[in-house]
């Protein structure tokens, strides 16, 4: 690419590139080779493998450059041509005509936007600290010495010098611009290996960044660090600078592909696309990201010109950054996604009332439930908030009619700010520009191989005989959230295929086993408050394509389930009694009939009330017969998977058509997951209740924790 610009340069006739071609030769990193060149090896006798201990995309040569478009898509073409077909691409010139291409110097940010506040970062991303709060101007007076970095919300008042890219005028995309993000920085940035989970329209007004980008296929061969399934982001702690082959050998055999990106260029990546970045002189970007859905409307775009200009103060985003506002809003949830989660669960079990305890579980179901027990209080609150009329409950109108703003304050309660609050500024130096230092993050939310690890040697010590684990105790043991059988993790790990885990065999294997496991989401299932007090979340991620025949397997798989088998037999024996059962009634027969494990965390008056569709104060032959046998229960709400061949090529984490019956099932299951915490949480606070007395130290600040 670059020889084709020098061209076009030189002769000044090439349509569309030309002012393009001036920006990439006047670039100070212009001369520097991407992708080098990958080193022959001269010596054979040499032990390392090709490519050891130097930076990543020296393992092998790449495919090639990802499309390139100098005459910039329209949204339904970038739709057709690169969203759909999940394939990057780059957009030259897509960002020209900004005025921030022209007026963004360290001076004009300093002067009219160095009070704005932003959120820093190393320099050099390793994600083990936290990010500091500070002005715009103070971290200009010192990123150069400090090696800082900006990674924060573009500023609401910045948005006016930036213009909207062409395929993001109108259409889903528009309508899902989930936030805004602005990156300045010094020579020599580079980021990890690391996927995100929006889609993502990543523009350059200064400098110059170079891109290696790796399918997500390929993640099993790659030491991957994984959030929660819903976070959809996740990272790698691979060296990219010195990437060890021994440790990590199937890297060399990850296919990739590259690009540059100069001033006015954007590229878009799809939602968990692997990339990492490299910067050579100072850089300044803004990242548009727009939540990935698996259906596309361009209809209002006949009333927009495309070839226009376009402000970007003139969108509307879910999150934005005012001066002086108490959170930097950054890598919040999707609010349109949790009430519509919480919309749809209503509608589908035709719920007329929420008392406060409902709601919580309702909480847990449509955003995420250590989110809600990690912010209780918070949850209590929007209910109160909602409950306009102060009777107690949520009425449906109530349900129904809380705004996007409302939602935004949840989810904006319901996690951790990205950065500190404006009120945590004076905590300690390391929060702002008063010190060079950062605090330490905590990643212990994260799973990776190295837990899997230790939660199998866990299980072989705790369950097995001398430490020897049988197949048969380990499938009583582990459940998988990818839906594979266990057998699946085990034969992985059973490395001599005796059926048998032995303390030696699991300590010699390597990460990449247990990277695979990790993977299929691993569940212990054992009722230990000790395991769960290291193992309380053990989260994976199976990203797949759906089609409708998975769909239909999928609801074949949901009357398997154990609460379908137990409500099967119900619905029998209620036969013999016309008038119904009553909460008292309901709850003796299932706990007669429910034998599972986790029979213990159910709900039985909650899951009485999702039957009782009537709202009669009996569960009857019909609403058993309804759930269990009727189309309508099995019937989506709406159609979001696409059909058989029509499907777009997205790797992630897809919303599966809501039905009642998959509905009142993961309800169930989320249950389950939620009250086993909160056995975890007492256990916890009698623990810590039971040392502090035997310490003497049960003070006032001790019986507010238990409270």
């Amino acid at each position: 690419m670059n020889l084709f610009i020098i061209f076009c340069f030189l002769i000044g006739q090439c349509v569309g590139q030309s002012e393009h071609a001036k920006l990439v030769h006047l670039d100070p990193s212009f001369h520097i080779k991407f992708p080098k060149l990958t080193p022959p090896q001269l010596n054979l006798s040499d032990p390392r493998p090709l490519g050891h201990d130097l930076e990543l995309g020296m393992q092998r040569p790449p495919v090639g450059e990802i499309a390139e478009y100098f005459e910039i898509p329209t949204p339904r073409e970038l739709w057709d041509k690169q969203v759909k077909q999940y394939r990057p691409a780059v957009l030259r010139g897509a960002l020209n005509g900004s005025p921030a291409l022209d007026k963004w110097s360290d001076d004009y940010l300093s002067k009219n936007y160095g009070d704005q506040e932003v959120l820093v970062e190393k320099k050099y991303e390793d994600r083990k600290t936290e990010p500091k709060r500070m002005p715009i101007e103070g971290f200009l007076q010192q990123y150069k010495q400090h090696n800082w970095y900006v990674v924060t919300i573009l500023p609401n008042v910045m948005r006016k010098d930036l213009r909207v890219p062409k395929p993001l005028m109108c259409s889903t995309f528009r309508e899902n611009m989930q936030e805004l993000n602005l990156w300045i920085g010094t020579h020599g940035t580079r980021s990890m290996l690391h996927f995100d989970a929006d889609n993502i329209m990543h523009c350059i007004v200064s400098g110059r960044k170079d891109w290696i980008l790796i399918n997500p296929d390929d993640k099993p061969k790659i030491d991957m660090v994984m959030g929660e399934p819903g976070q959809g982001s996740g990272f790698s702690h691979l060296n990219v600078d010195n990437v060890d082959l021994f440790e990590n050998p199937q890297l060399a055999q990850v296919p990739w592909e590259y690009v540059s990106l100069y001033a006015g260029d954007c590229i878009y990546l799809p939602s968990q696309y692997l990339h990492q970045v490299r910067s050579y002189n100072r850089s300044v970007s803004a990242t548009y990201l727009f939540y990935p859905r698996d259906f596309f409307d361009d209809s209002d775009c006949s009333d927009v010109d495309l070839d226009s200009y376009l402000s970007l103060d003139d969108v509307y985003v879910y999150w934005v950054y005012e001066k002086g506002q108490e959170t930097v809003d950054m890598g919040y949830g999707n609010p349109v996604n949790t009430r519509g989660t919480f919309e749809d669960v209503i509608t589908l079990l035709n719920i007329q009332h929420l008392n406060l305890h409902s709601f919580f579980y309702m909480m847990f179901f449509a955003n995420s439930d250590e989110a809600v027990l990690e912010n209780t209080a918070q949850m209590a609150e929007f209910y109160h908030t909602i409950d306009t009329n102060k009777d107690g409950r949520l009425s449906r109108d109530e349900m129904f009619g809380v705004n996007i703003e409302q939602w935004k304050d949840l989810c904006r309660k319901s996690d951790t700010p990205h950065g500190p609050t404006k009120s945590e500024m004076g905590d300690n130096a390391e929060k702002t520009n008063a010190s060079a230092a950062f605090n330490p993050r905590n990643n212990d939310y994260y799973s990776d191989a190295e837990t899997t690890k230790r939660l199998v040697q866990f299980i072989m010590k705790e369950h097995g005989y001398n430490g020897v684990l049988p197949y048969h105790k380990f499938k009583e043991l582990v459940e998988l959230k990818s839906e594979d059988h266990p057998n699946s993790a085990f034969i992985i790990l059973d490395t001599n295929m005796d059926g048998l885990l032995k303390p030696d065999e699991i300590n010699k294997l390597k990460l990449l086993p247990f990277r695979q496991v990790a993977r299929m989401g691993p569940v212990y299932l054992g009722d230990n408050a000790e395991a769960l007090e290291e193992f309380e979340s053990i989260p994976g991620f199976a990203g797949k394509v759906v089609t409708q025949a998975m769909i239909d397997s999928e609801m074949e798989m949901e009357l398997k389930h154990p609460m379908m088998e137990v409500f099967k037999q119900l619905a029998e024996e209620i036969k013999s009694e016309p008038s119904g059962w009553s909460v008292e009634v309901f709850t003796e027969r299932m706990k007669m009939v429910y034998d599972q494990p986790e029979a213990k965390y159910v709900d039985y008056p909650f899951l009485f009330s999702m039957l009782d569709r009537d709202n009669t104060g009996m569960v009857t032959m019909e609403n058993m017969d309804w759930y269990v046998y009727s189309e309508e229960a099995n019937t989506p709400l709406r159609q979001i998977a696409p059909t058989e061949g029509d499907e777009p090529v997205v790797n992630k984490e897809r919303y599966q058509p809501a039905t009642a019956r998959r509905t009142l099932v993961s309800l169930v299951d989320t249950m389950v997951s939620v009250n086993q915490r909160m056995k975890y949480i007492k256990y916890k606070l009698a623990m810590a209740k039971k040392e502090k007395m035997a310490r003497g130290k049960m003070d006032a600040d001790a019986q507010r924790d238990e409270l």
